[in-house]
């Protein structure tokens, strides 16, 4: 059996794609979230509308995120919420709890 990655720390670095502010019906702590395409990244990236990582994070991480802007390469570490899925047709990006730029 495979192992359940969630709740794993990853340390990534990627560019970032865009920031989503103010998720409607999200708890504090994801109400925020990083796009970031990783390089290689999964087979579905060939659509670039989907990003390789979801990073959420909540208003405490916010200084840290402020001065980002789309095109920045960062480098983060976050816990893992849910690991990404690239088969069976269904595709998902990894989505990680930011704990750390």
């Amino acid at each position: 059996a495979m192992m359940d990655p969630r709740g794993k720390v990853v340390r990534w670095q990627g560019q970032l794609a865009g920031i989503r502010e103010n998720l409607p019906d999200a708890p504090e702590a994801r109400r925020n979230a990083l796009l970031v395409h990783m390089f290689p990244g999964r087979p579905h990236e060939g659509a670039k509308h989907l990003p390789s990582v979801v990073l959420f994070f909540g208003d405490d991480c916010f200084q840290e995120v402020k001065d980002l802007t789309a095109g920045s390469w960062i480098v983060f570490e976050g816990r893992l919420v849910e690991p990404g899925r690239s088969s069976g047709g269904e595709e998902a990006p990894d989505v990680p709890q930011l704990q750390h730029l």
